[in-house]
């Protein structure tokens, strides 16, 4: 037995780093996905910030069913996984899996996305080989666009290995040159400093604002309502039975 569980112990050990360098992705276990998949989009992942009227978002248990809960505007979504139902309304399910997020009622955080709309005549297509052993420092430094704070995951060289490979280059407005990363180690869509990714770069005095989503207001289902319009006619109608009850029980004593 002891044998068995030191073989198994040790093929995991050698699938490790398979597992670091495949590229995977994570299913959600939601209810709501597993009946939607084909119609739900993977987006690498985006930060929403709450931006709802009188001070709070909703979360829904799913784009079909009630709201569950608010959180507070200037609170953040992490979300990888976008739906859009057949209104057109956009939703966008948390990675904590805890409720769907409709995207009227968030901006998004300015990223990489933002960046490159903003920057798609400066940014060129370019691939550079970088091999960022023996540079000054001994960790990456990644950013989420050229100027950002930076990201808190830097990576040891040591462990994962100097090359680094960026499809996209661009020059910011002093001469520094960025390249963006596609996809390294389980890191996606970041950008790192290509005159030494690892010294650190200081953001830009002022970072740009979150960005609107564009998605369209949501339209609650026709009849939406309906069972608390019902629920009061009917607490109604039972107010005046009882009342008409009453009135004869006192005609009968009488």
């Amino acid at each position: 037995m002891k044998k068995m569980l030191c073989m198994l112990l040790t093929a995991a050990m050698l699938l490790l780093p398979c597992a670091a360098l495949a590229d995977v992705i994570w299913e959600p276990e939601d209810s709501f996905y597993e009946r939607h998949r084909e119609d739900c989009v993977y987006q690498d992942g985006r930060t929403y910030i709450a931006s709802g009227e009188n001070g709070s978002a909703p979360v829904y248990k799913a784009p079909d069913k009630g709201e569950i809960r608010r959180i507070d505007n200037g609170s953040e979504e992490f979300c990888q996984w976008l739906y859009t139902d057949k209104n057109g309304a956009q939703w966008a399910l948390t990675n904590s899996g805890e409720g769907w997020i409709n995207l009227y009622d968030f901006k998004v955080k300015y990223d990489w996305v933002e960046f490159e709309k903003d920057h798609k005549d400066e940014i060129k297509d370019e691939t550079v080989e970088l091999d960022a052993n023996g540079m000054e420092g001994d960790s990456i430094i990644f950013y989420d666009y050229p100027g950002s704070e930076r990201e808190d995951y830097d990576e040891s060289l040591s462990a994962l290995g100097g090359k680094i490979s960026v499809s996209k280059t661009y020059t910011d407005g002093e001469g520094r040159k960025w390249g963006f990363v596609g996809y390294w180690y389980g890191y996606r869509n970041l950008w790192i400093s290509l005159d030494d990714p690892t010294v650190e770069v200081p953001p830009a005095a002022e970072q740009p604002a979150p960005v609107s989503t564009g998605a369209p207001e949501y339209q609650p289902p026709r009849g939406g309502s309906a069972p608390t319009v019902i629920g009061g006619g009917l607490a109604a109608l039972a107010a005046l039975m009882a009342a008409g009850l009453i009135k004869g029980r006192k005609k009968g004593r009488q």
